[in-house]
């Protein structure tokens, strides 16, 4: 924030100073670097690059692209936040850079997706290797929807996704083909897929 004031000059003085006017010149908005999360946990770093001249940066954080009902997460002087440990999801952020009671424009908003745990499958009861059997693993926080795959083989060369999408975490399954079928499950969410849980075979 700028102030100004003026007065006149002349062979008799100096006149009295008018009064002030101020202007605000805003900070540079920061450019915010793309959310590196290649792992899809909820450990990431928000950074962006310095501008000249500030005090304060602030990140804002929300599930949509919109910012509607977003959350300011950071208020500092450093160019970079760190994110632990965060829900599930897809999330949006943007920053702005603050200098004397003036704030840039928010930047161009960055995203990143946060997945589920990988689903744990339970051992499947079949002991007699009858058609109908259920599949069945734990509820994963976050999660959605869950994906089952079944397949020939354990490579799951070609799978059959046989339940998608689906909230319950278990799929039962009636007059079943005969043969040695290997299943694997994985959660969804708005954030994306969780990695595979393990690997069971069943007889049928």
């Amino acid at each position: 924030m700028w102030y100004y004031r003026v007065r006149a000059s002349g062979a008799g003085g100096d006149s009295a100073w008018s009064e002030l006017q101020s202007v605000a010149v805003l900070p540079e908005t920061p450019v915010l670097a793309a959310i590196e999360n290649d792992d899809g946990d909820g450990d990431y770093l928000i950074d962006w690059d310095d501008v000249t001249e500030v005090t304060s940066y602030q990140v804002e954080e929300a599930d949509n692209p919109e910012f509607d009902s977003a959350v300011v997460v950071y208020d500092g002087a450093a160019s970079e936040y760190q994110v632990e440990g965060h829900l599930t999801g897809l999330w949006y952020y943007r920053v702005r850079a603050s200098h004397a009671g003036a704030d840039s424009p928010w930047s161009d908003p960055q995203s990143v997706s946060v997945v589920p745990d990988a689903p744990v499958l339970d051992a499947i009861d079949n002991p007699d290797g009858e058609r109908d059997y259920l599949v069945d693993w734990n509820d994963v926080t976050g999660a959605t929807s869950y994906e089952l795959e079944e397949a020939e083989d354990d490579q799951f060369t070609s799978p059959t996704v046989v339940y998608y999408p689906g909230s319950p975490s278990e799929y039962q399954m009636t007059e079943h083909e005969g043969g040695l079928w290997y299943y694997r499950v994985r959660a969804r969410n708005a954030g994306g897929a969780s990695a595979c849980g393990r690997t069971l075979s069943r007889w049928a």
